[in-house]
């Protein structure tokens, strides 16, 4: 049947780490992931020794992990802007305060998501970070949120960390999120 392997991404407790739910399917007792290899963990290190479970077992991880195992991170040599570029609007901030407070706050603290948490992505893109929050949140109904929310709580925790906006809304599609890189 599988089970369910619980890691903090980022830190150990309310340090700005993100505490996640991955289901690991029948990888078994020894391909499962151990307390190492979640305690301050990188989000990269884990997606990294998800992907390489599911490689080494032969057995489709079931979702919403599969989307989170099929990230590969992008060349950040070819994205042309960060998040210290005003990539969200102010307006899109707010919409995702409105949002993080109506569904993230029943498990999730704002001071969470501070500057321990963004120095934890620095280097991956905004993309995959949108990937693994929005096949894994909110936990009790992963991916039930719109693009456009998610993306929206991903501009409020940016406003969060003092990250400046721009004029225009952070835009949905993949490859644009992909193109960004986050910097604090």
């Amino acid at each position: 049947m599988g089970s369910y392997e619980r890691c903090r991404l980022g830190g150990s407790g309310g340090d700005g780490s993100l505490l996640a739910t991955f289901h690991v399917g029948t990888l078994g007792a020894d391909r499962s992931l151990s307390e190492s290899d979640c305690v301050n963990a990188t989000p990269k290190h884990v997606m990294a020794r998800l992907r390489s479970l599911a490689s080494r077992s032969g057995v489709a991880v079931a979702f919403p992990l599969a989307m989170a195992c099929a990230l590969v991170p992008a060349d950040v040599a070819a994205q042309d802007k960060s998040t210290q570029d005003g990539v969200f609007s102010q307006d899109q901030a707010k919409s995702g305060e409105e949002t993080f407070e109506r569904v993230c706050a029943a498990c999730h603290q704002s001071e969470q998501f501070g500057e321990a948490f963004l120095q934890s992505w620095a280097g991956a893109t905004v993309g995959d970070l949108f990937d693994l929050v929005s096949a894994l949140m909110p936990e009790d109904q992963p991916g039930s949120l719109e693009p456009a929310e998610y993306v929206a709580v991903l501009s409020y925790i940016f406003q969060l960390n003092g990250l400046p906006p721009g004029p225009s809304a952070l835009g949905e599609q993949r490859e644009i999120l992909g193109s960004i890189r986050i910097e604090n």
